[in-house]
């Protein structure tokens, strides 16, 4: 069912700061929706967890574009640990790396935790948003690594 498309999306524009949304693209997106997104200046989404041997795939780190932002996972996926398909430095380094304007990597996986500190699971009535850190539980070896990947890549705002 046709939306209100541009309609919509000039009404969010018009009392959100600059900056401030992103698309979230995720599925089987027509070229309609990349189209009204693009018009709109807002990034769109790219997971790495969700790149595979598809060339065509978006969230393949050779299709990543400046107008995305992308994720080692988000807040539906497991942590990158958990997930357990690539090593967790790779997938941050990936993700810092990419062209994309901007990276988002959880705090789970710069802590290289497990599924235990999953933050929330689609369809699922509990145990959602539980999961909580102390500062006392952050690693100074892991931080460090952390803060030198993302000074070499350049995102240092």
């Amino acid at each position: 069912m046709q939306g209100p498309g541009d309609e919509l999306l000039e009404a969010i524009l018009e009392v959100s700061p600059k900056g401030g949304l992103v698309a979230e693209d995720l599925g089987i997106i027509p070229d309609s929706v990349v189209e009204m997104r693009r018009r709109h200046g807002l990034p769109g989404m790219a997971v790495l967890q969700f790149a595979n041997d598809d060339s065509g795939n978006p969230h393949n780190p050779e299709n990543h574009t400046a107008d995305m932002v992308v994720y080692t996972g988000t807040h539906d996926n497991d942590t990158t640990v958990g997930w357990g398909k690539k090593p967790v430095k790779e997938m941050i380094t990936t993700a810092l790396e990419s062209p994309a304007e901007l990276a988002i990597i959880p705090l789970q996986d710069v802590m290289r935790l497990g599924s235990d500190a999953r933050m929330n699971t689609p369809g699922v009535q509990e145990g959602n948003w539980e999961w909580k850190f102390d500062w006392e539980e952050l690693d100074d070896a892991q931080l460090l690594w952390f803060g030198q990947q993302v000074y070499g890549s350049g995102r240092r705002r």
